[in-house]
């Protein structure tokens, strides 16, 4: 992510992934910048959030509807246990990582190995 990106999610079970606050994010040119996380509900995003900020999308499209909208789009199938990057998710420039599974535990295992990748 780079500096000043909020990536939001919906809430449960990673909220507490997600509360951590993140001290620094070491880039390929080896700087690094302060990030700031918050946790949002799928349902609560607004089309400036989208806009204006990288997403993190927890939960496949029958569980998260930002998921479903980039699975309508053709942005994305949502295949279970995925940890996708999606460029240009909800508007040119900006990303989405989708972390989503068809069951509860193809998503948890999604998270892990996105948490193991950070």
């Amino acid at each position: 992510a780079t500096s000043g990106s909020k990536l939001k999610s919906n809430v449960d079970p990673w909220n507490a992934f997600l509360s951590n606050t993140v001290n620094s994010v070491t880039t390929s040119g080896g700087s690094s910048a302060s990030v700031t996380l918050s946790t949002v509900k799928d349902t609560a995003v607004t089309s400036a959030d989208k806009t204006n900020n990288n997403l993190v999308l927890v939960g496949g499209p029958v569980a998260n509807v930002l998921t479903a909208e980039l699975v309508t789009a053709g942005k994305t199938t949502g295949d279970s246990g995925t940890v996708e990057v999606v460029s240009d998710a909800f508007t040119t420039g900006r990303y989405a990582i989708v972390v989503a599974g068809a069951t509860r535990t193809e998503t948890a295992s999604a998270a892990s190995a996105l948490a193991g990748m950070l």
